[in-house]
């Protein structure tokens, strides 16, 4: 696997953006009004309302979810690709910055 050839970066753009397209179908399904998707230096990005904390975790995790799903559908198939689904999975889970792990521990562990 090399981490600069075509094949990792073409596996990263399309695993982010099936990282974003599962945030967005799960926040259809659960009734939450997508406002605005969009593009910053950051990658992508998604405003929404806010839903209830189930709504929310279930919106927040909808994207390391499908990632993690496709690395282990993906991991006879393409190595390159399953291996960017599961770091894409494995850093999103985590409680840092700007990740779907931190929000989902915020929402639980806000003081009542």
């Amino acid at each position: 696997m090399t981490l600069v050839g075509p094949a990792y970066w073409a596996s990263v753009v399309v695993s982010v953006v099936l990282h974003e397209s599962a945030h967005l179908a799960m926040a259809y399904l659960g009734g939450v009004r997508v406002k605005h998707v969009g593009l910053s230096w950051k990658g992508p990005y998604i405003v929404r309302e806010p839903g209830t904390p189930v709504q929310n975790t279930f919106i927040s995790l909808a994207g390391p979810g499908i990632n993690l799903f496709l690395c282990v559908l993906c991991w006879h198939l393409s190595g390159t690709f399953a291996f960017v689904n599961g770091l894409l999975a494995g850093i999103n889970l985590l409680p840092i910055r700007s990740s779907d792990g931190l929000r989902v521990y915020r929402i639980w562990m806000r003081p009542e």
